[in-house]
């Protein structure tokens, strides 16, 4: 049997850049540098703030890649990118100090960029081998996407072709019929905007989250939070039933690391969500809460304590302090929120609010006093981070519909670089 390099056009290649982010036209590129080498250096470069990150676009390429990386056809380095764009004789350099020597020598190079004929000319030089450039799609007829495209307008209908949406009206998801995809699954899993309903109990959050889910043709996440509730409750021996305002409802036992295991539940949910959405086309989902709302309960439950003061507190917005054995918890809980955006590129949080509904007693709900500080705290936590908020304070849930449509329709539009861009 003939070894790759043998059968192969190329010994050797290699393709870098930043792939940021990684679309269908990278992916293609590499594809056809894997069918003429025996063996692929692929360098990702990155740089500092970039979002998505280097770490989170080289495990997509993992993930696409597996079996060639497996194979060993595929040799994948990320590096950090503080150099001159424009300086091809560096470049040739640092590739050459990056990857592994000869042999077998590097012999190609694959871009879709005019770059490609100055470094093959440097890397010829400075190797003594010859290295020639293949040039791919470069007028992307091919493959008609950009990075710049997907960065700046990741609702692009080019990008989302199936999903069809007009402002105001219910949104349609058509047959896939020959559209290519301009990005990879678990790009366009990432891309997909993330509508959060948060805020205080009994605010019609979830009722709201399926009827927006139906709107726009999509999934809704449900809350990891409840059912773990009504888990707890079933152990103990109790059944939650819906119960008059008056009454007292049942109450679970927690522990602060039962809110770390419910974030990451959460975003595991909503991750699984995102990709089933994306495999069908629809380029967002609904959540009923997610982690960093975890991170505002479990400051309700564990460091407000409501059972040592059964006052409601001033809805100022400000955070609790956590006394000294629960910070370990809390420091768990903000660095999952930390790492969100290695999930998704984007949220936008709608926050009902509680003082124009009533408080509807389900068996569950134990905090109807703190439905005000509840509602400060979400807001002035959202405002902190910079998050995309809006909040619902319509006299009625028809009224809080259209209100969080009208939220979710200037995203969309925003997110598609204006009506019937192209």
């Amino acid at each position: 049997m003939q070894h790759d390099h043998e059968t192969k056009k190329y010994a050797r290649g290699v393709v870098i850049g930043k792939l940021y982010p990684v679309h269908a036209g990278h992916v293609a590129l590499i594809r056809r540098a894997v069918s003429q080498c025996a063996v692929l250096d692929l360098i990702l470069c990155e740089r500092r703030g970039e979002h998505p990150s280097g770490a989170v676009r080289e495990s997509w390429l993992r993930e696409l890649l597996a079996a060639d990386l497996a194979a060993g056809r595929v040799r994948l380095l990320r590096v950090e990118d503080t150099y001159d764009q424009d300086d091809s004789k560096l470049w040739a350099s640092l590739t050459l100090n990056w990857i592994a020597p000869g042999p077998p020598h590097l012999a190609a190079v694959f871009t879709s960029e005019a770059y490609g004929d100055p470094y093959a000319k440097w890397l010829t030089e400075l190797s003594g081998h010859q290295v020639v450039h293949e040039c791919v799609d470069r007028p992307r007829t091919v493959v008609p996407v950009s990075g710049t495209l997907v960065r700046t307008k990741p609702m692009h209908p080019r990008i989302w072709p199936r999903w069809q949406w007009a402002a105001g009206h219910p949104a349609i998801v058509t047959a896939a019929g020959d559209v290519p995809d301009l990005l990879p699954l678990p790009t366009r899993a990432w891309y997909i905007l993330r509508v959060v309903l948060c805020g205080a109990e009994s605010c019609g959050k979830s009722t709201l989250a399926q009827r927006l889910a139906a709107h726009y043709a999509t999934a809704w996440i449900g809350e990891v939070g409840r059912d773990v509730t009504v888990d707890k409750l079933r152990a103990a021996g109790s059944e939650p039933v819906a119960l008059a305002a008056e009454e007292t409802a049942l109450t679970a036992d927690w522990h602060s690391s039962d809110f770390v295991r419910i974030a990451r539940m959460q975003t595991a949910a909503e991750d699984t969500a995102a990709r089933e959405a994306a495999a069908q086309g629809v380029p967002l989902v609904v959540c009923d809460t997610d982690a960093l709302a975890t991170l505002i309960w479990h400051e309700r439950y564990m460091v407000l304590d409501p059972a040592a003061t059964p006052a409601a507190p001033e809805p100022t917005g400000e955070p609790v302090p956590a006394p000294a054995p629960i910070q370990p918890y809390v420091a768990a809980l903000e660095a999952h929120v930390r790492d969100l955006p290695a999930h998704r590129h984007r949220a936008l949080y709608l926050v009902p609010d509680p003082t124009k509904v009533p408080f509807v007693q389900d068996g569950t709900r134990d905090g109807e006093h703190l439905r005000d500080w509840m509602h400060a705290r979400f807001v002035a936590e959202l405002a902190a981070r910079g998050e995309a908020c809006a909040v619902l304070d319509a006299d009625g849930y028809d009224g809080r519909f259209e209100q969080a449509v009208a939220a979710i329709d200037a995203e969309v539009a925003r997110l598609r670089g204006g009506e019937g861009a192209e």
